[in-house]
């Protein structure tokens, strides 16, 4: 019984961060699905960049030059949203557009109090009429193809939603740190690979744009946007495209504790939507798609840790047959890296590989924890943006 505790657990966890990389590389190199290409030509439809706010004054005046250095082939329009901001964010826009800040028209739609993301967002698209929306963070700036980039893949009548890359720096300008630059690179190379193989798992909510007509009516409070909008475009149909070159750089400082925070929220969410949308699993049409959401993102969310945890007593469970020493032995080091990059980051330094042991510890715990909670019924509605770098 013990053998087989092993074998399962070890099987499942090498399979969720080398196999299943392995088989979208196989698959790709097999040519499963080849890209489809389409052009809007001349006529390319009308867009509005939608940025929601929440207290943003420190990065307005960044993010009105930044849309003002955008390019785009039609009709492009500017709409910041308001989510009950008590700073001087609004007086900062308003002052942006009385000074013509920006080269594409901008608008402001003030939710009037603190309801949440989704839904100052909802409330504020009934007000639009464009027939593509882009999302952007306040904080974030985009390159001045990412709009364009974003865009042109829509052309495809097949492709509802495409999403961009979203990259970190810090206030010396130098990545976010080591384990979340190497996490992030592994990330991007898996969803590379999906391109051509199917829908993107989620939608990353900083960067990407979306048919007017796919945008979720109503989004169940407690969900992210970022999974409903990648759920309900597959179930009606049409893909989620990744599209590396559609760049958005989101200049901030946060630490590791600050980070798990976040994490256990933004899971905690994305995990209920998962739930929410169980049905995925089990559609004749969607089947194929669960399938890579639950190898890309719902076995790493609960089963990794948890399998881990099994993987390490069964181990000490069986500790007198020596081949599975070796086992003991890697387990117990990566544990033991992940207190090296613990301590030496606690010291304001970091090496690249305890660190990444250190940051993938926290990431799965972080996750581990969000799922637990959730299966309580704990819930997050309202959104917190993440303390970023005041304007240079």
């Amino acid at each position: 019984m013990i053998y087989a505790v092993i074998l399962f657990c070890a099987a499942l966890i090498g399979y969720t961060y080398i196999g299943y990389p392995m088989l979208l590389w196989l698959l790709n190199r097999l040519g499963v699905s080849g890209e489809k290409t389409a052009s809007f030509g001349n006529q390319w439809p009308s867009a509005t960049l939608v940025i929601p706010v929440h207290n943003g004054e420190s990065v307005l005046k960044r993010k009105l030059n930044n849309c003002d250095g955008l390019d785009y082939e039609g009709d492009l329009s500017i709409l910041f949203v308001l989510d009950g901001c008590s700073d001087d964010s609004e007086k900062i826009l308003r002052d942006g557009i009385d000074g013509n800040r920006c080269r594409w028209p901008v608008s402001i739609y003030d939710s009037g109090e603190r309801v949440g993301k989704e839904t100052a967002l909802r409330r504020a698209l009934a007000t639009i009429d464009s027939d593509i929306l882009v999302f952007s963070d306040a904080d974030a700036d985009f390159t001045p193809s990412t709009v364009v980039e974003l865009v042109s893949p829509l052309a495809n009548p097949k492709v509802g939603v495409c999403c961009g890359r979203e990259t970190h720096i810090s206030s010396e300008g130098a990545g976010a740190g080591e384990g979340e630059g190497m996490f992030y690179r592994y990330e991007n190379q898996i969803k590379k690979w999906q391109i051509p193989i199917c829908s993107m798992t989620y939608v990353q909510g900083g960067v990407f744009s979306i048919k007017r007509e796919l945008f979720p009516e109503r989004i169940k409070p407690g969900c992210t946007q970022d999974g409903v909008i990648a759920f309900e475009t597959v179930l009606a149909g049409q893909e989620v495209r990744f599209v590396p070159t559609a760049v958005s750089t989101e200049p901030y400082k946060i630490s590791v504790g600050q980070d798990f925070a976040r994490r256990v929220r933004t899971v905690c969410r994305a995990f209920f939507a998962v739930v929410c949308y169980a049905k995925l699993f089990f559609l004749p049409r969607t089947w194929q798609y669960g399938f890579h959401l639950m190898s890309h993102r719902v076995l790493r969310w609960f089963f990794i840790p948890l399998f881990f945890a099994m993987l390490l007593a069964a181990v000490i469970g069986a500790i007198e047959n020596v081949e599975l020493w070796l086992l003991v032995i890697t387990q117990v080091g990566v544990l033991g890296l992940a207190l090296i990059g613990w301590l030496m980051d606690s010291r304001g330094r970091r090496l690249k590989i305890p660190y990444f042991a250190y940051y993938f510890f926290v990431l799965h715990t972080a996750a581990f924890i969000a799922v637990l909670k959730t299966a309580i019924g704990h819930r997050v509605v309202t959104w917190q943006p993440t303390e970023t770098l005041p304007e240079s």
